[in-house]
């Protein structure tokens, strides 16, 4: 993979839960990973394909292969943060099976 081509930086959010001083359930989302990513709008016959695959789907991420802060693999309950966009995972694509590159086919949250 050609660093050139990893131009937009992204934070890798996680979806956490915890307790208020009440002792009630709160949800948030907390940055985990700053990374430099490929974000490629799928456009004609591209896209239509992919909502064969899984409606929704808008958008094509790819960064180099690693994990979370925490070493928690990133999966699908993570989201995307580009700038003030988010872009939730709805799958994630290991290319060649070669653990090099994340393949990340996502959805933009309006």
């Amino acid at each position: 993979m050609r660093a050139g081509t990893l131009r937009h930086q992204i934070t890798i959010e996680k979806y956490s839960t915890g307790r208020d001083t009440y002792g009630a359930q709160t949800k948030a989302w907390s940055s985990g990973l700053n990374t430099f990513a490929d974000i490629q709008p799928l456009r004609g016959s591209e896209y239509f394909a992919a909502q064969e695959i899984q409606a929704g789907i808008s958008h094509k991420v790819r960064i180099r292969n690693q994990t979370m802060i925490n070493s928690t693999a990133i999966n699908t309950t993570h989201r995307i943060k580009f700038g003030s966009r988010y872009l939730n995972i709805l799958s994630i694509i290991k290319p060649s099976e070669r653990n090099i590159m994340l393949e990340m086919m996502c959805s933009e949250d309006v």
